[in-house]
C-alpha cells in the first residue's frame, strides 16, 4: 500500500540548481522581502535547509555576483575589512581589500556562513555598517554602493524539532536592523517531489513510499535519523544508477536489490556492525527483500573484482582509470583481495564516482589509510597524504605567506620552461640550450637563467607566428587542395595547438618578468609570497587529497573545511589571500578522511555539522578466519612455499580474544 501525496498537483517550475516546491517558494519569498526591506539578513535554520544554497538562488535571480567567507573562531576583522600584504616589489607592502570591504565598495551581496561562530571583533564591525550604511576602516570611511547587501546564515539544530539556539545567536537576534528569515524544513511530501524532479527515472510513487518508510523507521529505531542531506544524496544515488521502475511504484527483484545496496550504503555505512546489521535488516523489510538474499548480501557476498586497461571494477562500481601511471597493479604482497577488503573498496568506488567527501572511521591499524591509497593506485590519480595533528592550522589547507626562496621559483619556472621548450624546437638540436639553463640554475646565476629564458621564449612565439603565417598564405597554382575532412581537421586542430602554445608562452614570459623582478631586489630585501595550501592544490589541478587523524585538529582549523566539503556548488573562497573570486573545483577533484574513535588522548569526535557532510564509512576490525588467512598467505607467499597460515591465525584470533578479555 502506498500512501498518496498527489505529486501531480505540485508542478512547480524548477530551475538548475533548485526545485521550487510550496515551502521553498515561501522561504523564497521571505527572503525576498528581507533583501527589499533591509541591507542586512540573518538567515536561520536547521543545519542542511539550504540556508546558502536559497540566497546564492536569489543572487542569481537577479543577476548578482556573490562572495561567500566560511568563518570560524580565529576570523577577525582584518580577514574581512582587508590588511596589508607583501607586493610583488621586495620590501614594500600594499593593502589588500577584504572580501566586506570589496563588497560594500562595489555594491555586491557578501555571505557570511556560520556567523554565530564569529568573535565579537568580528561583530564590531558589521555593527556600524548595519546601522549607518557605512564600513568604518581605520584610515578612512567606505560608505556602501547602492546594491550591496549583507547576508548571515547561523543554524538552529541539526534535526527536525531541535530548538539548540547558539548563545551568540541571541545576542545577533537582538539587532534591530537585521532582516529575520526563517527557512522551513521541506515535509515529506515536497521531499518526495524534489527527488522526483532531480531524478525522473524515479517514479513517485515509490520515493512516497520509501520516504515514509524512512520517517516511520526514523521514529523508532534510535540509531537512525533522517536528514534531508542523506535523503538528497540517496536519491541522487539511486537516479543516476539507470535502474528500472515501473511507473505504478513495482519494482522487480533485482531492481529491489540494487537500490537495497545503495541504501545501505548511504544511511548504514557509519555505524558499526551490529547497529549496521539491525538498520540494513530494517531496510531489507521495507524494500520486501526474502530472507535468503537478505543473509547473502549482509554476511555472504564478496564483490567481484576486475581491473583492466581502462576501468576498475569493484561489485557494482566501476572507476575509470586516468594517466599513462595507471596500469601497475598493487603488488600482490600488499594488496590481499578479502570479501572485507573488497567490501569496503566497494563502498569507497560507490562514493568516488558519485563524488562525495569520503570519512573513514575505525581503530588503528586496520587498513584505512592503505585502502584509499590501493584505489588510487589502481586508478591512477595522485594522491596527497596530509596528516593532522593538534599543532596543524588553516594555512595547512589554504596557504598562506611564507619567505620566499628564490630558488624554489626558479626550479618552478625551470621545469615549466623545459616543458614548453620541447614542445618547440627539437631537444637534440638545442642540447646546449638546455644545459646552458641548468648549470645557470645549478651555480644559481639568476641574470643568465632569466637571459635564457628571455631569448628562447622570443625565438618560440617568432617561430609559432613565422609558421601560422605561412600556414594562411593561399597554395600555388596547381597545387592539391586537402580536400579530405580528415586532413582539414588536423589542420584545424594544429591550428588551436599552435595558437594555444603562443599563448603559454607569452604567460610564461610574464612569469619571467616578475621572477626577474624578485631576484634583482632579493639580496637587499626579505621577500614574502602566499602558498596555496594542499587542499586549494588539489581542487585546482584535480588530485585527490586524504586527510589523515583529521579529529586531531582543532575546531576552528576544521571549520575552514566545510566550504571545500559542499562540492556541489565547485566554488573554494581564498579569503586569506583576500580573494573574491571563487576558484572553480576541477572535475577530479576528491576529498577523504581518516579518524580513529575518540577515545584517546586529544583525539575527539568531529563538529556535527562538518561531520554531516561527509559520506561516512565505518570500517570494523578484521575477524572473519577466511579473510585473515587470505591475508597471510598474501604476506607469507614469498617467504615460505607452505607457510603455516592456520596456526598464525588461531593465534592472532586468541591473542585478540585475550586483549579483549584482560585489557581495559
Amino acid at each position: 500500500f502506498f500512501r498518496v501525496f498527489s505529486l501531480e498537483r505540485m508542478s512547480t517550475p524548477r530551475l538548475p540548481s533548485l526545485v521550487l516546491t510550496k515551502t521553498v517558494l515561501d522561504n523564497l519569498a521571505a527572503l525576498e522581502d528581507a533583501v527589499d526591506s533591509s541591507t542586512a539578513v540573518l538567515v536561520e535554520g536547521l543545519t542542511g535547509s539550504g540556508k546558502t544554497s536559497l540566497i546564492s538562488h536569489l543572487a542569481s535571480k537577479r543577476n548578482q555576483k556573490l562572495i561567500t567567507v566560511n568563518i570560524d573562531d580565529s576570523f577577525d576583522a582584518k580577514d574581512l575589512l582587508g590588511n596589508y600584504v607583501c607586493s610583488e616589489t621586495p620590501g614594500t607592502y600594499v593593502v589588500q581589500e577584504g572580501p566586506l570591504t570589496v563588497a560594500a565598495r562595489q555594491g555586491r551581496w557578501i555571505v557570511i556562513e556560520d556567523l554565530d561562530l564569529a568573535s565579537f571583533d568580528v561583530l564590531s564591525v558589521l555593527i556600524p555598517l548595519i546601522d549607518t550604511g557605512t564600513l568604518c576602516l581605520q584610515d578612512r570611511e567606505i560608505p556602501a554602493a547602492p546594491g550591496f547587501r549583507l547576508f548571515a546564515t547561523q543554524s538552529l539544530g541539526t534535526a527536525a524539532g531541535a530548538s539548540t539556539v547558539p548563545a551568540r545567536a541571541k545576542v545577533l537576534s537582538g539587532f534591530n536592523s537585521w532582516a529575520h528569515v526563517v527557512l522551513f524544513a521541506l515535509p515529506l511530501a515536497e521531499l518526495a517531489h524534489v527527488a522526483h524532479s532531480l531524478h525522473p527515472a524515479m517514479p513517485p510513487l515509490f520515493l512516497e513510499d520509501f520516504l515514509c518508510g524512512l520517517q516511520d523507521m526514523a521514529a523508532v529505531l534510535p540509531k537512525f535519523r533522517l536528514t534531508l542531506r542523506d535523503v538528497l544524496r540517496w536519491s541522487r544515488r539511486v537516479g543516476r544508477c539507470g535502474f528500472t521502475f515501473h511507473q505504478t511504484g513495482y519494482l522487480s527483484h533485482q531492481t529491489r536489490l540494487d537500490v537495497f545496496l545503495e541504501t545501505i550504503d548511504c544511511f548504514c555505512s557509519k555505524l558499526p556492525p551490529k547497529e549496521y546489521e539491525e538498520l540494513a535488516g530494517a531496510f531489507a523489510n521495507k524494500l520486501g527483500i526474502s530472507a535468503e538474499s537478505r543473509q547473502y548480501y549482509l554476511g555472504l557476498r564478496k564483490p567481484s573484482f576486475r581491473l583492466t586497461e581502462g576501468a576498475v571494477e569493484v561489485g557494482r562500481a566501476i572507476l575509470e582509470r586516468v594517466g599513462g601511471g595507471a596500469g601497475r597493479l598493487v603488488s600482490a604482497s600488499l594488496f590481499a583481495p578479502t570479501k572485507a577488503c573488497l567490501s569496503l573498496m566497494e563502498c569507497l568506488a560507490t562514493g568516488i564516482r558519485n563524488n562525495e567527501p569520503l570519512l573513514l572511521t575505525g581503530e588503528t591499524g586496520i587498513g584505512k589509510t592503505f585502502v584509499v591509497q590501493v584505489i588510487a593506485k589502481m586508478v591512477g590519480a595522485q594522491l596527497h597524504v596530509l596528516n593532522l595533528n593538534q599543532q596543524s592550522g588553516s594555512s595547512d589547507f589554504m596557504g598562506g605567506y611564507r619567505p620566499l626562496d628564490v630558488g624554489l621559483v626558479a626550479r618552478q619556472l625551470l621545469s615549466q620552461w623545459a616543458a614548453l621548450f620541447s614542445s618547440v624546437f627539437s631537444i637534440e638540436r638545442n642540447a646546449e640550450v638546455t644545459k646552458a639553463a641548468q648549470a645557470h640554475f645549478r651555480s644559481r646565476k639568476w641574470k643568465s637563467l632569466v637571459a635564457v629564458f628571455t631569448r628562447s621564449s622570443e625565438a618560440a612565439i617568432n617561430k609559432l607566428l613565422q609558421e601560422a603565417q605561412a600556414e594562411q598564405q593561399p597554395p600555388p597554382q596547381g597545387a592539391e587542395q586537402d580536400s579530405k575532412p580528415k586532413k582539414a581537421l588536423k589542420k584545424a586542430k594544429k591550428k588551436g595547438a599552435r595558437r594555444g602554445l603562443v599563448q603559454r608562452w607569452r604567460a610564461f614570459q610574464e612569469q619571467v618578468e616578475q621572477f626577474d623582478r624578485k631576484q634583482r631586489a632579493v639580496s637587499a630585501h626579505f621577500i614574502f609570497q602566499f602558498f596555496e595550501g594542499t587542499l586549494v592544490q588539489a581542487w585546482r589541478e584535480g588530485l585527490w587529497l586524504l586527510l589523515d587523524e583529521i579529529n586531531l585538529a582543532g575546531s576552528n582549523t576544521l571549520e575552514r573545511l566545510s566550504a571545500a566539503l559542499e562540492v556541489q556548488r565547485g566554488q573554494l573562497y581564498l579569503s586569506e589571500r583576500g580573494d573574491t573570486e571563487g576558484i572553480p573545483m576541477h572535475p577530479n577533484f576528491r576529498l577523504f578522511a581518516c579518524m580513529n574513535p575518540p577515545t584517546d588522548v586529544g583525539k575527539k569526535d568531529l563538529p556535527p555539522g562538518l561531520r554531516a557532510r561527509f559520506t561516512e564509512i565505518y570500517v570494523p576490525e578484521e575477524l572473519d578466519r577466511a579473510d585473515l588467512a587470505t591475508v597471510v598467505s598474501h604476506y607469507l607467499a614469498n617467504l615460505h612455499p607452505n607457510p603455516p597460515v592456520d596456526d598464525i591465525v588461531e593465534f592472532y584470533l586468541q591473542a585478540v580474544r585475550a586483549g579483549a578479555a584482560t585489557l581495559s
